[in-house]
């Protein structure tokens, strides 16, 4: 072997709970993977729900391309063909976070994305840490009872319905724009994954507006119970933020939630990648 050739080390997936969670270990992104590597992230990913990559210095290009080692990266809205790469600034201190709620990403639309890729551009030098749940393990952890019932349920959301409760959306003519721009949709409360076969419970605190077919009272004490479920700490885990840190999570199978304590300024870069219609039980 030559003196100048460099030694590429296994990926190796290493578990960081026993519901979910994974690191792996040993990827370079700003280098091609190859196939058996793009495999192994992407078996990681469903066996665990949430994958981190550590310390990834790289550029706009190369995040575009680990996205689509997963599936399609969408494009702008004018741009269909442009991959698109979301950036968020938060401010240190800032209590009016619109992440720090449990949800999946997307509910509100007729097809959500199945994955978010989130990178730390510059992460916050203490807190804004994220938490993931598995909502595989939370469905599992229901009753044979509670199971049963919230089989054949549906539930409504909305993208007005989610933005109406901050504070700076409060305008009635922001909420009309946003509810014709996004019309209500309908999601099973039980979800099946379209890869695994796994039965998700899909309902969250965030986007949920009620169940379909219940009376308010019914529909809030059963929404919190299933709430309830999902914040239950056995089915989560927790990631602190470093500056290239790459999460990438299955919207099809896990929740998540912000905490809104980072002392600092933090940019974080996101991107999706497209999914299918939520099919239920």
């Amino acid at each position: 072997m030559s003196n100048s050739a460099v030694l590429v080390k296994p990926l190796e997936v290493v578990p960081l709970q026993p519901a979910i969670g994974a690191v792996v270990e040993n990827v370079d992104l700003r280098r091609p993977q190859s196939e058996d590597e793009k495999q192994v992230l992407r078996d990681a990913l469903l066996k665990h729900g949430v994958i981190f990559l550590r310390a990834q210095a790289i550029d706009e290009e190369q995040f575009i391309a680990l996205g689509q080692i997963f599936g399609k990266v969408p494009g702008f809205d004018d741009d269909p063909d442009k991959p698109r790469v979301g950036y968020q600034q938060s401010v240190g201190g800032a209590k009016d976070q619109a992440a720090n709620v449990w949800h999946s990403d997307g509910c509100y639309l007729p097809i959500p994305p199945a994955l978010t890729i989130l990178r730390a551009v510059q992460a916050s030098p203490f807190g804004g840490d994220t938490c993931f749940s598995s909502a595989v393990a939370a469905y599992a952890g229901l009753s044979e009872a509670v199971q049963q019932r919230i089989a054949k349920l549906r539930y409504r959301s909305s993208f007005a319905f989610i933005i109406s409760r901050y504070p700076r959306f409060t305008d009635p003519k922001i909420l009309e724009e946003q509810a014709r721009r996004y019309p209500e949709v309908e999601q099973p409360v039980v979800r099946i994954h379209p890869e695994t076969g796994a039965k998700v419970l899909y309902t969250n605190d965030s986007q949920t507006i009620d169940i379909v077919g219940l009376d308010k009272a019914e529909s809030v004490a059963l929404l919190r119970d299933l709430s309830d479920e999902i914040k239950r700490p056995e089915y989560q885990v927790r990631w602190k933020w470093s500056d290239g840190d790459i999460a990438v999570w299955d919207n099809r199978a896990v929740q998540h939630y912000g905490v809104p304590d980072h002392m600092g300024d933090r940019r974080m870069a996101r991107i999706s990648v497209e999914g299918q219609p939520a099919i239920g039980a």
